[in-house]
């Protein structure tokens, strides 16, 4: 498994375009994997599993004498027990072709602030280190199904219109199977969790996948909204160069 996910990781004319850049989106692909692996699976609290993993990178790896040593080793990955996967941020630096036609250059502009966060040891982007979604889709590009789940009459439409009004594509307006949801609920396809992240942001549901459920979300009204909130995207989000995914998201590593 080990020699497989070597060559998946450094393969490069044989898969997808060919490209670098190619490369390094399997890689961060590759890198997303692992971490929801090793978060879900508690290694960081298994201590007899954590010395085995940091016992063979250590005679795998050639590294900083700092960190060479296990117990150092050990530190830095309990430091890390309760960083969750939408904490890590995967990012490209923005790029654009040199005009050779066979290498491109970075876009000091748009990586500026990426470089100024390494820089000053600062998280990227802001909102990363506070727990909030990094959102990356426009209201514009997400349709909503809007659903009452509580006693409170019109509140489908009344929400549809708030939607609406921050830019959402409302499709079917009316009544839940039930008028006693407590919790707002935000329905969608994991395919499309990316573009659920948006939604949830503006309506402060929480999330439930359901799988082959279409690119259709459905937001079932519960007794806990209050209303939709404006949402901001981030800056690099419509720049296909970047890449911009965070460890909890499903993205492609073609």
């Amino acid at each position: 498994q080990g020699e497989e996910a070597l060559a998946f990781v450094r393969a490069r004319k044989t898969l997808g375009d060919g490209s670098d850049t190619s490369r390094i989106r399997r890689q961060q692909a590759f890198l997303s994997s692992l971490v929801r692996s090793v978060l879900s699976s508690g290694t960081l609290l298994n201590p007899a599993t954590m010395l085995s993993i940091l016992d063979a990178a250590t005679q795998s790896l050639t590294a900083d004498p700092q960190l060479a040593n296990i117990q150092n080793l050990q530190d830095l990955a309990l430091s890390m027990k309760d960083l969750k996967p939408n904490n890590i941020t995967f990012v490209t630096i923005p790029w654009y072709p040199s005009g050779d036609g066979a290498t491109i250059l970075a876009s000091k502009k748009k990586g500026a602030p990426i470089w100024d966060a390494i820089a000053n040891d600062t998280p990227w982007p802001p909102s990363g280190g506070t727990g909030e979604a990094l959102l990356k889709v426009q209201p514009e590009m997400i349709r909503v199904n809007v659903l009452n789940g509580t006693a409170t009459k019109g509140m489908a439409k009344k929400v549809a219109k708030q939607l609406s009004d921050q830019g959402f594509r409302i499709g079917d307006v009316g009544n839940a199977d039930t008028s006693t949801v407590t919790t707002t609920t935000a329905q969608y396809d994991p395919r499309w969790d990316v573009s659920a992240k948006t939604l949830i942001a503006a309506t402060d549901a929480a999330g439930e996948p359901i799988k082959k459920s279409g690119q259709t979300m459905t937001l079932i009204i519960g007794s806990d909204f209050t209303a939709v909130t404006p949402v901001e995207i981030t800056d690099l989000a419509e720049d296909r160069t970047a890449n911009i995914n965070t460890g909890d998201e499903n993205f492609c590593a073609q």
